[in-house]
């Protein structure tokens, strides 16, 4: 990159309101914004607060294409996954040439799926690589992260992710609904770039300080993005009471995932508080042999049973399935689609279904790379691998006639396969 193109400046940032001493290290941490994204930057959200509370540190956080021009002494990129639109290593290199003597750090879901030679082949360039949590690379007298004692969101970081209007006191862009109440997830999915198996708790006390600051901002509904939320049923409940003890509530106006595995009377009883717009439900496919080559432990059978128990309490379900994955042929999308007819009469805005992308560092990726490796990196709704038992047509076809509306319905909700995936509504 022999000529810096730099990204536009914010239009509207929210005040810097310093913390910590004037001469302590300056922070900035970024991410890019993936094209039709909508959903909060998560990790950084995290990340930020928690730097500043125990390192004592100046920290900043913007997306890519609002990089401020002042200097830091230590520049973070969090990086979830490629698309290709974008070259992380030609990201780091800007930010080296772009911020001169800082300490220029990648991190990330993107970091753990590189072998120890690219990570070392980063590291060649003088780029720090933090493999895992991020916390103790920027707290390093804290090797443990409490998570019972993990420090809520700030809305500083919120102004400058979205814009601060000083006389409203409020963001100029709307709120963006998403909060994780954990990390990590105890199953064994050979399809999902989130690997990491141990599972951590946020405090109750945290999770509902961040809804009630997106709350606070504007944010007509919450959508937790755990694929665990509904793993303990007490420390949902538990939710639920400290909103209500704060006189708020979020009762039909939130959404969560829910695990075919954890759905029984308690689970249904504490999703009821919640009286969720939608409980999004990973199913993957109709059939059980494709179901355990995904790595997931049910039957479909045991699926549609599970989500008929929610149906019956009058609860909204939005089944979740994956088309494409190594192994799938013609005849598991028809019992797929089979599955979905069966549940159709019942869903309040049908099916969403995602075309497998292969995710480094994953057994499916494995398995892609060894029967068809002409494959790229894109978001779920496009095509980028083709299995040899099948074609990009074929998989074309199945996956309208799995998201169809059902004769006679025209409610706008009922989302086909022409409309925006669940991760770009709210925009």
């Amino acid at each position: 990159m022999s000529d810096l193109v730099y990204p536009a400046r914010p239009r509207k940032a929210g005040p810097l309101r310093a913390t910590c001493p004037e001469d302590a290290q300056r922070v900035l941490l970024t991410t890019r914004r993936v094209e039709g994204e909508t959903r909060n930057p998560l990790a950084i959200l995290d990340l930020a607060p928690y730097i500043r509370r125990y390192s004592g540190r100046h920290v900043e956080a913007y997306y890519w294409e609002d990089l401020p021009d002042r200097s830091y002494d230590v520049v973070g990129l969090s990086i979830l996954q490629h698309t290709a639109s974008d070259d992380p290593i030609d990201d780091l290199v800007f930010l080296k040439q772009k911020y001169g003597g800082a300490r220029i750090v990648v991190g990330g879901k993107w970091v753990d799926t590189l072998t120890e030679d690219e990570r070392h082949s980063i590291r060649e360039q003088g780029i720090d690589v933090c493999h895992g949590q991020g916390e103790p690379y920027f707290v390093p007298d804290r090797p443990i992260v409490d998570f019972d004692r993990y420090p809520a969101w700030d809305l500083r970081d919120l102004q400058t992710f979205m814009g601060w209007d000083s006389e409203t006191q409020k963001l100029i862009y709307r709120a963006r609904p998403e909060v994780m109440s954990t990390r990590g997830r105890p199953f064994n999915c050979h399809f999902c770039h989130n690997t990491e198996r141990k599972v951590k708790f946020f405090s109750s006390q945290r999770t509902v300080d961040n809804i009630e600051l997106l709350l606070g901002q504007g944010c007509p509904e919450i959508w937790f993005q755990d694929d665990i939320f509904t793993l303990r049923p007490d420390r949902m409940v538990e939710i639920h009471e400290l909103m209500e003890e704060r006189g708020h509530s979020i009762k039909g106006r939130c959404k969560f995932f829910c695990h075919i595995n954890y759905i029984n009377d308690d689970t249904i009883k504490a999703m009821k508080l919640f009286d969720p717009l939608e409980i999004q439900i990973g199913v993957e496919s109709g059939d059980t042999e494709m179901i355990h080559r995904l790595g997931k432990r049910f039957t479909a059978e045991k699926a549609f049973d599970n989500i008929s128990d929610l149906l019956d309490e009058g609860l909204r379900v939005y089944p979740l399935f994956l088309m494409g994955y190594p192994g799938e042929t013609v005849e598991t999308m028809e019992k797929t689609l089979r599955f979905i007819e069966r549940l159709k009469p019942r869903l309040h805005k049908g099916v969403w279904v995602s075309y497998y992308q292969p995710c480094k560092g994953t057994t499916g990726y494995d398995q892609a790379m060894a029967r068809n490796p002409a494959f790229g990196v894109a978001r779920n709704e496009d095509i980028t691998y083709v299995d040899p038992n099948l074609t990009r047509g074929l998989m074309q076809d199945y996956r309208a006639r799995m998201m169809a509306r059902p004769t006679g319905v025209t409610d706008p909700e009922w989302r086909t396969a022409a409309g925006p995936s669940p991760g770009t509504l709210g925009a």
